[in-house]
């Protein structure tokens, strides 16, 4: 990963920290939002195998521009499953080799935060598994929950969606190829969420969904 991000880090564009803790997915973020707020607008909480992908946009700058307003913006996951590649060459393009998908959106995603509102930290005592999918933000001692793409509130997990176009989406590559979800999941365990996360059924459960396709990612 050096290899790839050491451009980005001599510019000055990319702020890289060891973070050598044992599931600190969570803590990570924590601190991540304690020492960058002050000098970042908006921080978003995304995965390796997680693309920011603006559909309506031609960048996710223009799109947060709408929520200014708001602490926090819910961007939903669309699925996606092997294509049918058991193995393959992996210095390829992840969103090009992966087009098959779920033909839904998932009623979960990840959010981006306003740093303009404060990180209520104490509403997340205990809840910390859903701080990167559900933020709440806090102003003047008001809480504030996080709307979606479409200006909705998310509360109790209740999502309005009056339109299935999506100004800007998340393509989620949970599996990848059959071989690197073997290589790469089922032996390293589940991690924080259990070994469940990362067994064979959880990958057939996943795989036998996709019966659609996405090519979204293509204009990039």
């Amino acid at each position: 990963y050096l290899e790839v991000l050491s451009p980005y880090i001599d510019k000055g564009v990319v702020t890289l920290i060891d973070w050598p803790v044992e599931n600190g997915q969570l803590s990570a973020y924590r601190d991540c939002i304690a020492n960058y707020s002050e000098e970042n607008n908006w921080i978003g909480f995304i995965d390796l195998d997680e693309f920011v992908v603006p559909n309506q946009f031609d960048n996710i700058k223009e799109f947060l521009q709408q929520y200014r307003r708001h602490a926090a913006v819910v961007l939903y996951w669309r699925y996606f499953g092997t294509s049918g590649i058991l193995e393959r060459n992996e210095s390829n393009l992840v969103v090009e080799d992966f087009t098959v998908c779920w033909p839904k959106y998932a009623n979960i995603g990840k959010c981006f935060y306003n740093t303009d509102f404060e990180f209520d930290s104490e509403y997340y005592e205990g809840r910390d598994k859903y701080l990167h999918h559900l933020f709440w933000g806090r102003y003047k001692s008001i809480h504030f929950p996080p709307v979606n793409v479409f200006h909705k509130h998310v509360l109790f997990n209740d999502h309005c969606i009056p339109s299935s176009e999506v100004p800007v989406q998340i393509n989620h590559y949970l599996l990848k190829s059959y071989k690197e979800y073997v290589d790469r999941k089922t032996k390293k365990g589940g991690g924080t969420h259990g070994p469940e996360m990362h067994d064979m059924e959880y990958f057939n459960y996943r795989e036998m969904r996709c019966q659609s396709v996405d090519y979204h990612a293509y204009k990039y």
